[in-house]
């Protein structure tokens, strides 16, 4: 992907959570907008950050070259599963 097209699906508003797959086919959640980070080389992903608010990623990052990302789509349940009474 282009790095315009990735600051474009990023920078949209309101934020809705999405999805990265990369070429590999692997994918990378994109749950909140800070979670993404677009450098000059690549895209930074934060793993693992639970809440909007929150600035800690418990999984770590990864860094991803714009060459290796296939596409950017808005997640199909923003929803977390986990939050309610454990029903979908």
């Amino acid at each position: 992907m282009r790095v315009e097209d990735v600051k474009t699906l990023l920078a949209r508003e309101p934020f809705v959570p999405l999805k990265l797959v990369k070429t590999d086919g692997s994918t990378l959640p994109i749950p909140f907008k800070h979670v993404a980070v677009p450098q000059r080389l690549h895209l930074l992903v934060f793993k693992g950050v639970k809440n909007e608010r929150s600035h800690h990623a418990t999984k770590g990052f990864e860094a991803i070259g714009y060459d290796y990302i296939e596409r950017i789509e808005p997640k199909k349940n923003g929803r977390s599963s986990t939050k309610g009474n454990g029903r979908k």
